[in-house]
């Protein structure tokens, strides 16, 4: 088993934490700061970051993606493609939904229809 995560997951971490030997953390913005800008340089080079830190580790049978955050799904399909795995999605929200329910932004805007073209790539991959 191998394990790639976000040095998001680091946060919070305990002094001395020492990881294990089948864990790669790939490098991110951090996100300390939990604005918008800081939102999308994180999940945008995440996402990069992501993808070249899976291009070093071999061979995969399954790739399993928990989200949010969304863009990752997006590392995980191409992930899954370049090494001819089998995708997992661990959706642990109904984003972008509750986006729309709350009114934040529509189903026609740039973000609207940004997700629905992430929707669909996952539907490509079922």
């Amino acid at each position: 088993m191998q394990v790639l995560a976000s040095s998001d997951s680091l946060l919070g971490a305990p002094e001395g934490y020492k990881k294990p030997d089948y864990v790669t953390f790939f490098e991110t913005f951090p996100l300390q700061e939990k604005t918008l800008v800081n939102r999308l340089k994180n999940n945008f080079g995440g996402q990069r970051a992501s993808i070249k830190a899976a291009e070093g580790m071999g061979a995969f049978d399954v790739v399993v993606c928990t989200t949010p955050p969304l863009l990752l799904t997006t590392s995980a399909i191409k992930i899954a493609k370049r090494k001819g795995a089998k995708l997992v999605l661990d959706v642990r929200d109904v984003w972008p939904d509750v986006a729309y329910e709350m009114g934040s932004f529509a189903p026609s805007s740039l973000y609207g229809r940004f997700f629905s073209h992430i929707e669909d790539m996952t539907d490509e991959n079922r």
